[in-house]
């Protein structure tokens, strides 16, 4: 079998991943970019890579390991940013433990895994994203002008994370729930 695309992240409860697929939504019919429709709303701890048959069972013993070590947390989705001029997002505030935990996580993925993780010149940029990869300069300016007339004040909780797997679009392949106390 041919190596396999995924990624790992923290997703939202229903609710909340239906009020930002709707703002996605929103959004692709300004600007006309698409892409990101085809992915559950999430925020990434670590980002694609392609995995053996061998290294998926190796991966999923590491996230189990690692659900184990953090608990069900509260974040607060406040307002919009942008990178460059191609991705626009919502910016979650995330407890500072969470920050470290995703370090670890990134260190034994990256001892792991060598190559496939490399080291980041930057830290941890915790988000989520509602349009990147097929904005244009004209409608990365649409996209901020729109956001600028929007207020996003959620708070939630976060329960699981989870591997999603690339099959033309993004599908849960695991889901990882995390304690509801600390370890």
């Amino acid at each position: 079998m041919k190596p396999q695309l995924f990624f790992t992240a923290f997703l939202f409860q229903d609710d909340v991943s239906a009020e930002i697929q709707s703002l996605k939504q929103e959004l692709a019919e300004r600007t006309n970019a698409r892409h990101t429709l085809k992915i559950l709303p999430h925020i990434t701890l670590l980002p694609p890579a392609t995995f053996t048959e061998e290294e998926i069972i190796i991966k999923k013993q590491l996230l189990e390991e690692w659900s184990r070590q953090i608990h069900v947390f509260e974040i607060k989705l406040k307002g919009f940013g942008h990178f460059r001029k191609d991705v626009v997002f919502i910016q979650p505030e995330i407890p500072q433990e969470i920050y470290s935990h995703q370090q670890e996580l990134v260190k034994k993925m990256q001892s792991a895994f060598p190559g496939k993780f490399p080291e980041y010149s930057h830290p941890w940029h915790p988000h989520a994203t509602l349009a990147f990869r097929d904005l244009n300069e004209e409608s990365f300016q649409i996209a901020i002008e729109f956001l600028r007339g929007k207020k996003i004040q959620i708070q939630t909780t976060v329960h699981s994370f989870a591997e999603l797997k690339h099959q033309t679009i993004w599908v849960t392949e695991t889901l990882f729930p995390l304690p509801a106390e600390k370890p």
